[in-house]
């Protein structure tokens, strides 16, 4: 008993010591201040990657899978009494979009509510998801999957899923990878 105990505690903290070696500790902090937990998936070859410095959107960390061809990056914006755009996730993720987004003509953009059951999944207040080819000094892949979830008093959490292949099961498979704690 004493040894399945042992294996059951060791792989409980796996993730946790994976996610130290990807994510900064200002990183930590920023998820501490918004109330967002990301679960990293420990089965696949994720491995940080460097947070592009470019004008479109500012983001905190990123990791990437060459297995799964997908780059995942995080951008969270923690609430602030004083500003007022801090508890308006829908223009957040509007100006988002209209900044990472492409400014080619024939661009598409699909916008889509999150549903309720999955807002009560990620304990979030709001959500929505757009689909949209990003602008080439934002990625250089040629689809994005924005995930933006708002908790009120906490703040604001964009997930930018990239990747190359608009058929590709790993977007929808990262989905469920973080939500907000419970209060």
């Amino acid at each position: 008993m004493k040894l399945l105990s042992a294996f059951l505690f060791s792989i409980s903290i796996f993730p946790l010591c994976a996610q130290s070696d990807i994510f900064t500790a200002d990183f930590f902090a920023l998820q501490e201040r918004t109330g967002a937990e990301i679960f990293l998936p420990v089965e696949s070859d994720f491995k940080p990657t460097k947070v592009l410095e470019q004008p479109y959107q500012r983001y905190q960390a990123a990791i990437r899978s060459r297995k799964e061809k997908l780059e995942i990056r995080y951008a969270l914006t923690p609430f602030q009494e004083d500003n007022p755009l801090t508890s308006a996730p829908q223009v957040q993720m509007m100006r988002t979009v209209m900044s990472v987004g492409s400014n080619d003509e024939e661009a598409v953009v699909a916008y889509h509510k999150i549903s309720e059951a999955d807002l009560k999944f990620f304990n979030a207040d709001a959500g929505k998801t757009a689909f949209f080819r990003p602008k080439t000094g934002f990625s250089s892949l040629p689809f994005c999957k924005l995930v933006t979830l708002y908790k009120e008093g906490k703040g604001t959490v964009s997930v930018f899923y990239l990747f190359d292949d608009a058929d590709n099961p790993a977007v929808d498979d990262r989905y469920y990878g973080l939500r907000f704690t419970e209060e």
